[in-house]
């Protein structure tokens, strides 16, 4: 990523599922960066990659399956680190014109229960959010409030709440200002593990 700078990438390229950063001499600091080398490797099934940790073979692993997560939280070097990252779900507008109606667009929102979908794909490692920007990136200077505390609150009350009634209303209403009777829609989703989990419980969930 541009911004680690005291590491360079090197001899990667498009298709590797392993690489290696090492240190750069040029880094203002980097009399104090070690180690030298760190080595990458892209796992897809959770249980290889615990596997490889378990064994001494992998010094980190990281994005565990929700399941992983439950039986492992009592262990010693089990732990868990906020990013600054938020997962959404884009519809394709171009294609189908009728998602550029709010009503169902909302409609799909009030019917995701977050917390249920973080609690059981991510086995509590992760939080319901309620803004496209994720929390604690940046703080007001002056009351240190969160930035995004605000309009995650009024986003929470209006449509990223769980609320299966209003959804139902919005959707009604919404196939209706569209001139649609019903709607088959497809997801596409990444092919790792807690991506496949994600998308089998929101297409019940819909």
């Amino acid at each position: 990523m541009a911004f680690n700078g005291p590491y360079k990438l090197v001899n990667w390229k498009v298709g590797d599922t392993e690489w290696t950063e090492v240190k750069n001499h040029s880094y203002w600091n980097a009399h104090h960066v070690q180690p030298k080398a760190i080595k990458y490797y892209t796992i897809k099934d959770p249980n290889t990659g615990l596997n490889l940790y378990d064994t001494n073979q992998m010094d980190r692993y990281q994005d565990i399956s929700g399941d992983s997560a439950r039986q492992l939280s009592n262990r010693h070097d089990f732990g868990t680190d906020l990013t600054s990252s938020t997962f959404y779900i884009e519809m394709n507008q171009k294609k189908l014109p009728y998602f550029k109606n709010a009503k169902l667009r909302q409609a799909i929102s009030l019917t995701i229960n977050r917390d249920e979908l973080s609690n059981n794909v991510l086995g509590k490692t992760g939080t319901a959010s309620h803004s496209i920007v994720p929390r604690d990136m940046t703080h007001h200077k002056t009351t240190g409030t969160d930035f995004v505390k605000e309009p995650s609150a009024l986003a929470d009350q209006q449509y990223t709440s769980y609320n299966p009634k209003k959804a139902t209303k919005l959707w009604q209403e919404g196939l209706q200002e569209t001139g649609q009777k019903e709607l088959n829609l497809t997801m596409t989703t990444d092919d790792t593990d807690t991506a496949k989990k994600t998308s089998r419980i929101l297409t019940k969930q819909f």
